[in-house]
């Protein structure tokens, strides 16, 4: 296995639940340790991102990044937005 992706049922609540927060964290950690990458889907807003780059998540998608699109579209999006992987932590 190289990477995991958590499914956006943790991701979207990890502010607001306790429990999905537990979740999400620890899987980050396990995959860190075990050298996974961790791909979080479910990505809504800016809140949820920031806990994640402060967790060392790998790999942030969703609605808050970008929409999905059509092949054709996404040269010019990646041409207007840096990228970068993994997804950089947040200074503490």
């Amino acid at each position: 296995m190289h990477e995991l992706k958590l499914d956006r049922s943790f991701v979207t609540h990890l502010t607001s639940d306790p429990r999905a927060a537990a979740i999400v964290r620890s899987t980050v950690q396990l995959g860190q340790e075990l050298g996974t990458t961790i791909v979080a889907e479910g990505i809504e807003d800016g809140g949820t991102l920031a806990t994640l780059q402060r967790w060392g998540c790998d790999v942030a998608q969703g609605y808050h990044i970008a929409a999905p699109m059509p092949a054709g579209s996404f040269l010019g999006w990646l041409g207007a937005h840096p990228v970068r992987t993994p997804v950089d932590p947040l200074p503490a």
